[in-house]
């Protein structure tokens, strides 16, 4: 299955105080070996949201986020006529881009984290996924 990552999900995994709960249902998608996915789209306002002191950490987040994704998806020219075609940003959304760039991707699930919750399934048990972003902070 291919499984694409919004970035409020790639945020909180560097900034969430339950980060480990993300993690571990990213684990388990890992070992059912579903296939993680995010795009340059994603990537971008993931550091566009990092407090601006976090950008010298830049390099690292993107490497520890190639580790547990199969790709970073690039913008593609369907998804530029998505995001033009929306006449005022007044109400563009994020998560309806990242819907769209899935979409066009082909992925069979989008995971989102939004205002506190998680769009994740509850985990199962499984071991540990490595401690990619358990310190950040």
């Amino acid at each position: 299955m291919k499984v694409y990552l919004s970035s409020g999900v790639l945020f909180s995994l560097l900034t969430n105080p339950k980060k480990k709960n993300i993690s571990e249902v990213l684990e388990e998608y890992v070992q059912n070996q579903d296939k993680l996915y995010t795009s340059v789209y994603s990537m971008l306002n993931v550091f566009s949201s990092l407090p601006s002191h976090k950008n010298t950490k830049n390099r690292i987040i993107l490497h520890l986020i190639e580790e547990i994704t199969e790709e970073i998806l690039p913008l593609q020219k369907q998804s530029l006529e998505v995001l033009t075609s929306n006449e005022s940003t007044e109400g563009f959304s994020i998560a309806g881009m990242e819907i769209s760039i899935s979409l066009l991707e082909g992925m069979d699930e989008v995971l989102f984290w939004e205002e506190g919750d998680i769009s994740l399934p509850k985990k199962k048990t499984g071991l540990s996924l490595r401690n990619l972003f358990r310190e950040m902070n």
